[in-house]
């Protein structure tokens, strides 16, 4: 049996933001599937952790070169005619009929189109079979495009930006594509009462972590101070300002108490003033980007991990279900984090960790000091917690169920065929 060959797609593959993505890749290969990565934008070799380095040379862009973008589609063009017509009146038909969270990504369709075109025949030369691509909004808007030219299936993971405040042709890309998933249960409620019918499509199949790779740490930790860990971009939905507020209210009664804080982005500078304002520099250590390796150090070391979510005040992006919470429990930490979005399906609040309303810095911060100042409450929260992500959130089961629904599902119409609203239509070749 020939191993099967998929390609992915992503916005930043592999940028610290997609280390979910790179890992997933990683389970599929374990799995006996064989996966050509791609990527919309290029990535910064510094933006890049160094267990995603190896992905650096063999992960393709889609732009950051426009003459080698129009070469590429008007290669396509010179191959299969017909078909490339065949999309672009498509995405015509998209651009006037379809579905968009703003006038930005409408305008921007017909270049998606274009992008997606210039990569099919990267597609066709690799001799992948099925195109995923994490992402519903403009990933999924260039790959849906690339796959219908190279006259493969696609299917597609939605996290949450993507669907909330991004969202673009959400119908037309799960009736098209052989299959549609999402990472939380939020989501699918979210896919059935927006779309009805079509959003009956979307399947669930929950991110997870190796359990290999994120296990309790063996013997006692190596800190001898009270310890908390987070970890994330430094972004206003990750709620880290109300984490060090909260942080101060801790050290009040738990002096000697320390915040280790993983993860770099623009609010950098802004919270290191704020820890300078809190009196805090002297508990507060910023440790910027960091390794899987390290992640795994500061995990054994740290008597909880904290990640106050938010939905982001501004824009309205919120996480779905962060990899980085069941990274944490699958160590045996106990976790408090807030009660949005897909996370109250990772934490029941009392049992597998701690859910508190973010805003509400007092509650927030009962709860740390609770965590730091029982290793009873500590233990039997995180004993729990790592049971649960063994049971629901485990990245070789679930690389198992996606492949399964990339590689196995039944299409409704054929590979390559141009749905225009009616019966699918095969484009000549």
């Amino acid at each position: 049996m020939n191993q099967p060959h998929v390609a992915y797609l992503a916005s930043e593959i592999p940028s610290v933001s997609a280390t979910f993505v790179y890992r997933e890749i990683l389970a599929l290969r374990n799995e006996g599937v064989s996966v050509t990565p791609f990527s919309i934008h290029p990535v910064d070799p510094d933006d890049v952790s160094p267990d995603g380095r190896r992905f650096l040379a063999e992960t393709d862009t889609v732009y950051g070169d426009s003459g080698r973008l129009l070469l590429g589609f008007l290669h396509m063009f010179e191959r299969h005619p017909i078909r490339t017509l065949a999309v672009l009146g498509l995405a015509v038909r998209d651009l006037v009929f379809g579905t968009f969270s703003s006038n930005r990504q409408r305008i921007r369709l017909l270049v998606q189109a274009v992008a997606g075109l210039s990569l099919s025949p990267r597609l066709e030369s690799a001799g992948v079979s099925h195109l995923h691509i994490h992402f519903a909004h403009s990933p999924a808007t260039v790959g849906m495009y690339a796959a219908l030219g190279a006259n493969i299936s696609f299917s597609v993971t939605s996290h949450a930006n993507d669907i909330y405040v991004e969202a673009s042709l959400l119908a037309e890309k799960i009736s098209r594509a052989k299959a549609f998933v999402t990472i939380s249960e939020a989501n699918q409620r979210f896919f059935r009462e927006q779309l009805g019918s079509i959003g009956e499509k979307v399947e669930l199949v929950h991110c997870g972590v190796d359990l290999n790779d994120f296990a309790p740490s063996k013997g006692s930790s190596a800190s001898t101070v009270p310890l908390v860990f987070a970890l994330g971009r430094l972004v206003p939905k990750k709620g880290f300002d109300l984490l060090l507020r909260a942080f101060a209210e801790v050290v009040k009664t738990i002096p000697n108490a320390q915040l280790r804080l993983a993860g770099d982005g623009p609010q950098r500078v802004q919270l290191t003033e704020l820890t300078d304002n809190l009196g805090l520099t002297e508990n507060t250590t910023f440790l910027g980007a960091i390794a899987k390796d390290e992640v795994r150090r500061e995990l054994g070391n740290c008597d909880t991990f904290v990640l106050p979510c938010r939905i982001d005040p501004d824009g309205g992006d919120v996480d779905g279900i962060p990899v980085c919470l069941m990274e944490a429990m699958a160590c045996g930490i106990p976790v408090v984090s807030s009660p949005i979005s897909g996370i109250p399906e990772l934490i029941e609040n009392d049992d597998t960790g701690f859910l508190v309303n973010s805003e509400d810095i007092d509650e927030l911060a009962t709860a740390i000091s609770r965590l730091l100042s029982s290793g009873q409450l500590r233990e039997q929260i995180g004993a729990r917690g790592r049971a649960f992500v063994d049971a629901e959130f485990n990245a070789m089961r679930n690389a198992q169920s996606l492949a399964k629904l990339m590689l196995a599902t039944p299409n409704d119409h054929a590979p390559g065929d141009v749905v225009f609203g009616g019966p699918a239509a095969t484009p000549a070749t």
